[in-house]
């Protein structure tokens, strides 16, 4: 899929899901995109247990059924099987 930008995000749910504050785009068709996320918050929804977010795949990790830690700055995203994994990089 080509590459998603997605601006001033402020939340990112990753089960089937969808950027909001931004420009919507189904996580499948994220793989391989930057995103710049505002104070952004993950939220799991109905990622099945386990987490749809690895434990470190964002800094200080994902809090089961919850919300991760506050992101801000530009972000990779990788989307592998069920997993969805972001890595802040330098833009």
């Amino acid at each position: 899929p080509a590459a998603v930008s997605v601006f001033g995000a402020n939340e990112l749910t990753v089960d089937g899901g969808h950027i909001t504050g931004g420009r919507a785009a189904g996580v499948a068709a994220m793989d391989g995109a930057i995103v710049h996320l505002q104070r952004a918050t993950i939220r799991r929804g109905d990622a099945p247990a386990g987490g749809a977010v690895p434990g470190g795949a964002v800094p200080g990790g994902a809090v089961p059924g919850g919300f991760g830690p506050l992101l801000d700055g530009w972000y990779g995203v990788d989307v592998s099987d069920s997993t969805v994994d972001l890595a802040q990089s330098i833009v």
